[in-house]
């Protein structure tokens, strides 16, 4: 089942690979995260549910790893993602916000992952495939659990979309609305290094957050 709105139509008919570019976006999006181009796909289409939730849902959404991976490249693509995506479909800005970290922040993002799921499954009729959307106690697994000799390990779907990507564990949401709120949810990176301007940097420790304003 698909939402019948005006909104969700805008956001399935953007196109997020250009079809004059030799390495649109799909294919770059598959060769940094080591997916096939079929997952590359889905994960784009997952993408696409995420923002219409984060645009509509009442409450915080939070991304899974694979959803959360093409939102950081997307964001990369700067004309693509603020006048396009954000300035004619959304209406509105949709910023990638890290979080605090801490213990707290965790079970916080944690709690709203599951709402997220929740939101999804009343919204989309169906439970989101679990290769690109995991159980919560799998999104949230400690991070000893996924990340080896300092290496960051990204979902795949032989892996079932498991794993921590390049922000770590915690990766919460974004808000719609006022660029210049301050509502307490957003933060720096963590030590591992600088968010910059595009999203999350490799190392940003505990997360991404966010919250989603009207």
């Amino acid at each position: 089942m698909s939402p019948k709105s005006p909104l969700w139509n805008r956001i399935q008919s953007f196109e997020l690979d250009d079809p004059s570019a030799t390495l649109p976006f799909s294919a770059r999006l598959a060769r940094e995260q080591g997916w096939s181009r079929a997952y590359a796909h889905a994960a784009i289409e997952e993408y696409k549910r995420f923002l219409y939730l984060a645009a509509t849902a009442p409450h915080p959404v939070t991304p899974s790893v694979a959803v959360d991976e093409v939102w950081h490249l997307h964001l990369v693509y700067t004309r693509s993602y603020w006048e396009e995506l954000c300035g004619r479909v959304l209406g509105k800005p949709l910023h990638h916000e890290p979080t605090r970290g801490g213990p707290s922040e965790g079970r916080k993002y944690a709690d709203l992952y599951a709402r997220t799921l929740a939101r999804y499954r009343e919204t989309f009729g169906e439970a989101p495939p679990p290769s690109l959307w995991p159980p919560m106690e799998q999104r949230f697994a400690p991070p000893e659990n996924a990340l080896q000799g300092g290496q960051v390990r990204r979902p795949s779907a032989e892996a079932g979309g498991s794993g921590i990507g390049s922000c770590g564990v915690g990766y919460g949401v974004n808000r719609i609305g006022d660029p210049y709120a301050d509502d307490g949810d957003g933060g720096d990176a963590g030590d591992g290094g600088d968010g910059g301007d595009g999203g999350c940097g490799s190392g940003c420790g505990g997360g991404c957050g966010g919250g989603c304003g009207s």
